[in-house]
């Protein structure tokens, strides 16, 4: 009663090993050499031992004790394997059975169980929604990496964008300048031209 695939609550537990100490069997005969593997751990043993005094056994109680116990023994020794089946069986008992306290204890062992695969599917798909995020997550840093990249792209595009306008600027500045320089020489061309006509005229009546 001590393998890992025995999870039962301590309650559980000692409810169990009451009920074999309280139906103690005397120390010869198949009941014990069952009771001994199973408590030895050499559960696929036991497996057989008991359903070999359940379909043997005159004893009704012993009967039920004995497939119990062999429920519970192949339980521990297939671990994980053969759930259903052992869980559909020990729900049979309980029901076939209630009147027993073995019937009342598979129907415990057969709660305990139910919760316990409850709770571990639960916790599978906790750990299958918690890895979706991860991933999720993770695609969605990428993403942002990607975005920020292209940000300080555009920023930098935009600065050079903004320093060739400022330098246009100058340039245009210095054009402008430099125009209105070449109007004041031309003016002032035209004028001392005009000044030249006319004091040709002058001396040409």
């Amino acid at each position: 009663m001590t393998s890992r695939y025995l999870l039962l609550r301590p309650w559980t537990c000692a409810l169990l090993s009451g009920a074999l100490i309280a139906c103690a069997t005397p120390q010869q005969g198949p009941l014990f050499q069952a009771d001994t593997a199973f408590a030895s751990g050499r559960h696929d043993e036991a497996a057989s031992a008991y359903a070999s005094v359940a379909e043997r056994s005159k004893d009704k109680d012993e009967a039920l004790r004995a497939r119990l116990f062999a429920l519970l023994a192949q339980r521990a020794a297939s671990g994980p394997n053969n759930l259903d089946r052992v869980l559909s069986e020990l729900r049979a008992l309980s029901v076939g059975a209630g009147h027993s306290p073995w019937g009342r204890l598979a129907g415990i062992y057969a709660d305990e169980i139910a919760q316990a695969e409850a709770l571990r599917w639960a916790l599978q798909r906790a750990g299958a929604d918690l890895g979706s995020r991860d991933t999720r997550i993770a695609r969605l840093e990428v993403e942002l990496a990607r975005k920020d990249q292209e940000a300080t792209d555009l920023a930098a595009s935009l600065e050079a964008l903004k320093d060739e306008r400022t330098q246009q600027q100058r340039n245009t500045k210095e054009l402008e300048e430099q125009l209105a320089a070449r109007d004041a020489s031309i003016a002032s061309l035209e004028a001392e031209l005009a000044a030249l006509k006319r004091i040709d005229m002058s001396r040409n009546p």
